[in-house]
Order: C-alpha cells, then sequence, then structure tokens
C-alpha cells in the first residue's frame, strides 16, 4: 500500500506535459523579427482602379482570357486572344 501512496505522490509532484495523443507539446511562442527602421523600403506603388470590362473572350484550348474595355471591339478582343494563344503554345 505504501508503494502506491509514494507512486500517486511522486506522479502528482513531477510536472506534466500533455500527451502526444492529446495535442502533443506546447507550442513555444514565434520569433519576431525587428528590422531596422533605417533601411529602404522601397518605392511608392501607385495604381489606379483598372477599367470595367465589357468584352471578354477565354480560349477553350489554353488557360489564358483576354478582356476588353467598353471602346474595344469584339473583333480586336478576338484577334489578341489568338495571338495570346500563339504565344502561349510557343513557350
Amino acid at each position: 500500500m505504501a508503494g502506491v501512496i509514494f507512486a500517486v505522490s511522486h506522479a502528482a509532484a513531477a510536472p506534466t506535459e500533455p500527451p502526444l495523443l492529446l495535442g502533443g507539446p506546447v507550442a513555444e511562442a514565434p520569433h519576431v523579427v525587428e528590422t531596422d527602421p533605417r533601411l529602404p523600403t522601397g518605392a511608392r506603388i501607385e495604381v489606379a482602379p483598372r477599367p470595367r470590362a465589357t468584352g471578354r473572350a477565354c480560349s477553350p484550348r489554353a488557360p489564358v482570357c483576354v478582356h476588353g474595355s467598353a471602346d474595344v471591339s469584339a473583333a480586336v478582343v478576338l484577334e489578341a486572344l489568338g495571338a495570346l494563344e500563339h504565344a502561349y503554345r510557343s513557350l
């Protein structure tokens, strides 16, 4: 009986880690990398919203599409799609 009491008290005193089947060890906090504020960050990039596309043509043979704005005719969109398909096959 004394052996059982010793085993129970010894198990309660030891630090416990979660078992591997129930989540494994506790993950450490991620290392935060601080950058020097004096380092250059690059040029500012200014963008404009894309024009609304009204005409669209996608190729059934290649994963390419052409989107045309309101002032572009359907013939020009199809011609551009043909050129893009040719360029895709040439690569």
